[in-house]
């Protein structure tokens, strides 16, 4: 278990990394000197990811894919490694309830409205998939 789970948290990190880094370039591509405001159109956020899902949910969803790999490394441990599911459930209730996804969806109604609503539909909200197409 050891080794798949060093694997599994490996891989979602390379991948987490790679989507900051996505996010980063495009952010400062948009990022306006005279404007503090960041006014990005949702056609440019969809083209600069790595599955062509929001930046924010990529990342979001690597982040959960690090943990799962501490948990199955942590089951490698026995009973003491059943501790390690608690990390994930941790960072799965906050992605979904506090600090990740609703935040960030109700900034970007409030900043674009029906635009993010159409993207919403389109869009996977926290699986990385292609957009649908309608």
């Amino acid at each position: 278990m050891a080794p798949v789970g060093s694997c599994a948290t490996a891989h979602g990190d390379t991948l987490a990394t790679l989507a900051d880094r996505l996010a980063s370039a495009f952010l400062n591509d948009h990022a306006s000197d005279d404007d503090s405001s960041l006014v990005v159109p949702l056609s440019a956020v969809e083209n600069r990811t790595i599955s062509n899902a929001s930046i924010f949910e990529e990342n979001y969803f690597f982040e959960w894919c690090v943990w799962i790999g501490y948990a199955i490394y942590g089951l490698a441990f026995g009973s003491w490694g059943l501790i390690a599911i608690g990390g994930l459930l941790l960072i799965v209730a906050s992605i979904f309830g506090v600090t990740g996804i609703p935040p960030t969806e109700a900034q970007a109604l409030r900043s674009r409205g029906d635009a993010y609503r159409s993207y919403q539909a389109r869009v996977s909200r926290f699986i990385p998939l292609p957009p649908k197409r309608s």
